[in-house]
């Protein structure tokens, strides 16, 4: 009588090449969905920036315009002057926060505001308040990605009664 056989196994010592086409396909289909939604995220992030800065600006010109009956007169341009994705501050398409772009003389809306930015940020922001003290408007412009297209965020109050009630008008969805 034989002495009964080892049960037969099967050592497998890697992947198929199918197996491995496969794993390498969903990757390549999640990369494909998952990495344009993350950068469109990050933009979107980047663009709260605009939203909270604009918010700080308006409490500061209601502040304004119930002490003084009015909102700060002038003109302030876009601030910095020069655009955040040519500046790149420490790699990062970012503007640099310089005291002298926001204080002193030269800028006088923004220190009624008491406005400044104090670390490196995304956007460009713009004051235009009519001689009457009854308008403004603020704009956030910039392009967070550095393409060809910039994202412009806009806060104005344009009521002209005795009622401070600003409205913020957002840049539309990209697609």
């Amino acid at each position: 009588m034989h002495p009964p056989s080892p049960p037969l196994t099967h050592h497998r010592r890697g992947f198929t090449l199918i197996e491995l086409m496969i794993v390498v396909a969903i990757i390549g289909i999640l990369a494909a969905v998952a990495i344009p939604q993350f950068l469109e995220y990050m933009n979107r992030s980047k663009g709260n920036e605009a939203v909270i800065n604009l918010n700080a600006l308006e409490k500061s010109a209601i502040r304004h315009f119930i002490e003084d009956s009015g909102y700060p007169t002038g003109t302030e341009g876009a601030t910095p002057g020069a655009n955040c994705c040519t500046q790149n501050v420490g790699g990062g398409r970012r503007c640099a926060a310089l005291d002298a772009d926001w204080t002193g003389a030269g800028h006088p809306v923004w220190t009624s505001l008491d406005f400044r930015m104090t670390k490196p940020f995304f956007f460009q922001y713009a004051y235009t308040g009519e001689a009457t003290g009854q308008t403004f408007t603020l704009t956030a412009t910039g392009n967070t990605d550095c393409d060809a297209i910039s994202a412009v965020y806009t806060l104005r109050d344009v009521s002209l009664d005795v009622v401070a009630n600003p409205e913020l008008i957002k840049p539309p969805v990209r697609d």
